[in-house]
C-alpha cells in the first residue's frame, strides 16, 4: 500500500499522532513486545493507517467553513465527478496543513465521521486521497487566491 507519502505528510503536520516518532524520541525503550516478519508488517500497515486517520482528524480542526465552501465550488467546476471526493479531501488536507504550519488557531472540527468506515474502505479512500495530490493543486491555488482577493477587498473598504 502506498500510504507512506501521505503518512509522512500527515504525521509531519500532526506529529503527536505518530507512535513511530514517539518511540524514536525514546518514549518506549522496551523491545520485549517487538513482532517479526509478516505480523510486524501487518501491524505497521494498520498503525500507519490509524495514524493517518488520527492526523487527518487533528488537521480537520484547521479547515474553515469558507475553505470547505470554496473547495467544494472549485472541485464541482473543475474536477471530474468520479474524483471529486478524493480531490476535495486532499485539497482540504493541504489547506489544513498550511494553516497549522502558519500558526493558525484551530477552529471547531467539521464533525468528520471517524468510525463510519471499515478499515478496508479507509485504505481505498486514503489511496484515492494520496493519488489526488496533483489534481488538488489547482483547487488549493484557487482557494488561496480567493483568500488574498477577499483580504485585499476588505482592506480597500
Amino acid at each position: 500500500m502506498q500510504q507512506s507519502r501521505l503518512w509522512l505528510e500527515v504525521t509531519a503536520a500532526a506529529p503527536e499522532v505518530s507512535l513511530e516518532r514517539a518511540l524514536a524520541d525514546g518514549a518506549n525503550d522496551d523491545d520485549s513486545g517487538r513482532l517479526t516478519g509478516q505480523h510486524e508488517a501487518e501491524l505497521l500497515l494498520y498503525r500507519r493507517l490509524m495514524e493517518i486517520l488520527d492526523g487527518m482528524l487533528v488537521l480537520d480542526q484547521y479547515v474553515t467553513p469558507a475553505d470547505e465552501v470554496a473547495v467544494t465550488r472549485h472541485v464541482a467546476r473543475t474536477v471530474p465527478e468520479r474524483m471529486r471526493s478524493a480531490v476535495a479531501e486532499r485539497a482540504l488536507l493541504e489547506l489544513a496543513v498550511a494553516a497549522r504550519a502558519s500558526g493558525a488557531v484551530p477552529a471547531s472540527s467539521r464533525g468528520r465521521p471517524a468510525a463510519d468506515l471499515t478499515a478496508l474502505q479507509d485504505v481505498y479512500r486514503l489511496r484515492a486521497v494520496d493519488a489526488a495530490r496533483r489534481a488538488a493543486r489547482p483547487v488549493v491555488a484557487a482557494v488561496r487566491a480567493e483568500r488574498v482577493d477577499s483580504v485585499a477587498g476588505r482592506l480597500r473598504s
